[in-house]
């Protein structure tokens, strides 16, 4: 099972992305393995502020352009998520105590990770959900298309690269 980050399935479902071709052979490679493509609640919410963010630079459907923005990435997203299929983990409201506050367990995981990798705050949620899926037995591998995850990934990950 592989734990997908948001540019890989932005790439995969825009075919105008740069990365389009990349992430059709991840997923094509993935899917030759039968391989299970996990996401988390995360990787949705960023798939709508992504999209919001960046609709006018996509080709939309035309079947969408009438709609209004808000309904237009609904529909982005829904399409998005049914090409790749992915399940979609759920999220688990676990408490851990943070320093002198508790924080949901992804948060205190994305603390830890924060000083060892020195990445951004979503891309470390990302690595703290795949960890948090691996000593579950649930994914082994996070697939990302972002060079500083690949750079700096936890020894414990196996990341598959650009060059598919």
């Amino acid at each position: 099972m592989a734990y997908i980050d948001t540019n890989v399935l932005l790439s995969y479902y825009f075919t105008e992305d740069e990365n389009h071709t990349c992430a059709l052979n991840i997923v094509k490679k993935l899917r030759s393995e039968q391989r299970e493509i996990i996401i988390s609640p995360l990787t949705v919410a960023e798939l709508f502020s992504v999209i919001s963010r960046r609709i006018h630079q996509y080709k939309l459907p035309p079947h969408i352009k009438h709609l209004d923005e808000k309904t237009k990435v609904g529909v982005l997203v829904r399409q998005a998520l049914s090409i790749l299929n992915p399940r979609v983990i759920d999220d688990e409201p676990r408490l851990e105590q943070l320093n002198e506050f508790k924080a949901f367990h992804i948060f205190a995981k994305t603390v830890d990770l924060a000083h060892k990798l020195k990445l951004k705050a979503l891309d470390l949620m990302h690595i703290a959900y795949t960890i948090n899926l691996a000593s579950k037995g649930l994914a082994n591998t996070i697939v990302t298309l972002d060079k500083e995850i690949k750079e700096k990934e936890p020894c414990t990950l196996k990341t598959m690269s650009k060059s598919l």
